[in-house]
């Protein structure tokens, strides 16, 4: 038997900016409420694509306890979007990438070595992915220091 549970949005505690969503931590009671399980451990529940604009804007952070160091975006929902995202990153000087596309509000990827920040910009999908002054303005847009 699968149930499934819905959290109202009053009724969630404030956006955690520094992880870009909900700390979170279950446990299972029986219909009948005689038993309980232990509590599940806490989790991190990213935002996803159906999640409204809780005023989060753009928050980038690294994790430098990877080698090499990763870094994750995570952003509001735009509701003029439609459900896809592109991010771009351009580190130091270099020029604009494309680092892919993504269904969720939350993207990860490695950071190169060597590199001392990371400019990151989402935008609205572009079909095919254009060049870069072709592309529609930035819907978020941040910087981060690697070192």
């Amino acid at each position: 038997m699968t149930f499934k549970v819905v959290v109202r949005r009053n009724e969630l505690p404030p956006i955690n900016n520094a992880t870009g969503g909900y700390r979170v931590r279950f446990r299972i009671v029986s219909a009948d409420r005689n038993r309980t399980s232990a509590w599940v451990a806490t989790s991190l529940t990213p935002l996803t694509a159906r999640t409204r604009n809780l005023g989060l804007g753009m928050v980038a952070k690294v994790d430098k306890t990877t080698n090499p160091s990763s870094i994750t975006a995570t952003w509001d929902y735009d509701p003029d979007t439609k459900d896809e995202y592109d991010v771009y990153v351009a580190y130091d000087t270099d020029q604009w990438e494309f680092k892919g596309r993504t269904a969720m509000l939350t993207y990860t990827w490695l950071a190169p070595t060597g590199k001392s920040t990371a400019k990151i910009e989402i935008k609205s999908p572009s079909y095919p992915v254009g060049e870069w002054s072709e592309l529609p303005p930035p819907l978020y847009t941040t910087s981060v220091s690697l070192v």
